[in-house]
Order: structure tokens, then C-alpha cells, then sequence
């Protein structure tokens, strides 16, 4: 499940990922470290990082902080096309994270 986040959000926060699987933080960690090991991933001192990235989406960093605050009544999330960053069921409903920067709010007005 860990890859597989990291395969679709590219970059993560070390607080992200831990709080997208609350109650396994030794898991994650051992699980971490594993994929670390592998070359598959690249652990910084605040970020994870797909090994495979092109370059950090700030975008998606953010609509993935949105995803943490429902994950507990998530049953699934995945990355999306534009414009939504991510999409996520969380207690029966379906939510689409859009992220428009300063500048490009006009964005959710199309």
C-alpha cells in the first residue's frame, strides 16, 4: 500500500505517510526502511520520495494533507486528472481535491 501511495503522489511528507496508516507506525517505519534499502524509494529529512519522480508536486503535497484529516473513514483514495489532484470515498461520499494556486483561482470557477 506504501509504494503504491508513493507510486501515485510521488512525494510525501514523513508526517503524511505515517498518518495514512494510523496505529502502524513500526510497520510503516520497517516498511520504510525496507523500501529504502531497495532503491525504490529516497527518505530525506522531512520528505519520501518515489525513486521514479519527476519533479515535487507542491500541489499534490497539499491535497494529500487534505486526504490525512478524513483517512480514518477513507475507503479508498487514488491519485485523479486534472484539475483535481486526488479523489477519495470517505463515509459514502465521493470528494475530489482541487489545488489552485495564488494567482489561478479562476481555475475553480471553470
Amino acid at each position: 500500500m506504501i509504494l503504491r501511495e508513493l507510486s501515485m503522489y510521488k512525494t510525501l511528507t514523513k508526517t503524511q505517510i505515517f498518518l495514512l496508516h494510523p496505529g502502524r507506525e513500526h510497520k510503516v517505519a520497517a516498511i520504510l526502511k525496507a523500501l529504502e534499502n531497495q532503491r525504490r524509494i529516497t527518505v530525506t529529512d522531512t520528505t519520501i520520495e518515489y525513486i521514479h519522480k519527476t519533479d515535487t508536486d507542491i500541489g499534490m503535497i497539499k491535497a494529500v494533507w487534505v486526504l490525512t484529516d478524513f483517512i480514518a473513514n477513507t475507503e479508498y483514495h487514488t491519485a485523479s486528472e486534472f484539475p483535481a489532484k486526488l479523489s477519495f470515498f470517505s463515509d459514502g461520499k465521493e470528494y475530489a481535491v482541487v489545488y489552485a494556486e495564488t494567482g489561478k483561482e479562476a481555475l475553480i470557477s471553470r
